[in-house]
């Protein structure tokens, strides 16, 4: 961060360890919800909602953060956010039953909403453009790297204290950076008096809500699917058209008229849907595929998730003195073939060369999210950057949803119809998930076609 000041660095770290924490907490509860579903004695569809839900209320505060950013000063969304964040995790810990642990586990989601886009704003607000891509790659380090200890960490709480600890290390770090904040969060954005378009809070509210619930039952429901995308679709078409009539949108979409950034947001859901939907998939084929112990898987997992943070930082680098071209046709080619690689071995059941494989998706990965990112934000206005990055928060958040689904559902039905023709549990789990990877590949060769279209874009010009 050699061109920002120290001021503003200090700042910034702080801002970055509160995105970190929120990544973090995304996936904590995933590895309780048994325990959950035992305690309070309900169904695993019920428990689900504690991450659906939580998808879904992120999104929806993602939107909302482009106004909040607008109208109010900078330390009162930190400190608000940062307070219903640590008060929400020690409630949801002391929850006495499943509702309420439901209600603050969606609050909770508030700050994942929020913490995300205020990070990537402030980024863009005070870094140095020829620095942009190297700062954004150090703030979406942590939020790889937050994910991917969660439930690492949680884990062993569960295992020594209980399940209802998972909640503890994120509100004590949390609580600890609004300490800091206090000293050295500053009010950096600039605020305007508006008034939030309540019509357009209920539109984008419900359509986020149905379009997601939609894209998580892709697979395992197609009416049901069909029927909520539906209305969720509609829902968002009434709020995009709404926001064209009103004087001051809730969310300026203008950022689509944006060839580039419409090219960068595609190009990202698909890095997105491909490195998230990995790490859910991977554990599952390791354990029941391979016979990999829980603890083997979780270390197993951690080398690619290692890749992928050590290649961040220089795939920001890259961009910043190269530009997009080659970069990123390279990063998605080799997300192509690690994907590939995983394919081939997951059906030969090959340990080795599956790691291996994810290993070059995630260092794909790395060169490519922050710089894909990057390409897009940077050809917008000032005055674009608070909408352009919540825009692009919510629909990474979508493309996890629907990422999830579709590969989790590939692979069921790979897997249900290796067993049906008399394969064994294993060869057949290696079948559902060399199935899955054929998609991922599939994807990753489109967006390696579409990073060769922006890169020709960009040479045109």
């Amino acid at each position: 961060m050699g061109g920002v000041n120290r001021g503003d660095r200090t700042m910034l770290a702080v801002l970055i360890g509160m995105g970190f924490v929120a990544a973090f907490n995304e996936n904590t509860v995933n590895v309780a919800l048994v325990y959950i579903q035992a305690e309070f004695d309900v169904s695993s569809v019920a428990s689900q909602w504690l991450v659906t839900g939580y998808m879904i209320v992120s999104a929806i505060t993602s939107a909302v953060c482009a106004f909040l950013q607008h109208r109010f000063p900078l330390r009162r969304i930190v400190f608000a956010a940062g307070i219903v964040f640590v008060a929400t995790s020690f409630a949801a810990m002391l929850a006495p039953g499943y509702p309420l642990l439901l209600i603050f586990r969606l609050l909770q989601a508030i700050g994942t909403g929020l913490f995300v886009p205020i990070m990537v704003t402030t980024i863009l607000k005070v870094t140095p453009r020829e620095q942009m891509g190297t700062v954004l790659s150090i703030g979406n380090m942590c939020l790889t790297l937050g994910p991917a200890l969660g439930p690492v960490v949680t884990g062993a709480m569960i295992s020594l204290l209980g399940w209802r600890t998972v909640f503890l290390p994120g509100a004590i770090v949390m609580a600890l950076l609004l300490v800091a904040a206090v000293f050295f969060v500053s009010n950096v954005h600039e605020t305007a008096a508006s008034r939030l378009d309540a019509p357009s809070v209920f539109l984008a509210s419900v359509g986020l809500t149905f379009f997601m619930y939609g894209l998580t039952q892709i697979c395992s429901d197609i009416v049901m699917s069909a029927c909520t995308l539906a209305i969720g679709i509609v829902f968002l078409g009434v709020f995009a058209r709404r926001q064209h009539r009103i004087p001051d949108p809730f969310l300026n979409l203008s950022p689509f008229a944006n060839s580039t950034y419409v090219l960068a947001c595609l190009m990202l859901s698909i890095a997105m849907m491909t490195s998230f939907s990995t790490t859910v998939l991977l554990p599952q084929y390791l354990q029941e595929g391979l016979d990999v112990s829980a603890l083997v898987t979780g270390t197993l997992i951690l080398l690619p998730v290692m890749c992928n943070v050590a290649f961040s930082v220089l795939g920001g680098r890259l961009f910043d003195t190269h530009g997009e071209t080659p970069l990123l046709p390279l990063g998605y080619l080799l997300m192509a073939i690690g994907m590939l690689v995983m394919c081939l071995a997951g059906r030969g059941l090959s340990l080795v060369f599956v790691i291996t494989g994810a290993c070059v998706t995630f260092v794909a990965s790395g060169l490519v999210y922050t710089a894909t990112q990057t390409a897009g934000l940077k050809r917008l206005s000032e005055a674009e950057h608070a909408h352009g990055v919540s825009i692009m928060n919510v629909l990474v958040m979508v493309a996890g949803a629907l990422g999830t689904s579709l590969y989790g559902g590939v692979a069921q039905a790979g897997t249900g119809g290796a067993i049906a023709r008399g394969i064994s549990e294993g060869a057949a789990q290696g079948a559902g998930f060399g199935d899955a990877m054929i998609l991922g590949t599939a994807l990753a060769a489109g967006a390696l076609v579409l990073a060769l279209i922006l890169g020709k874009k960009r040479a045109g010009n």
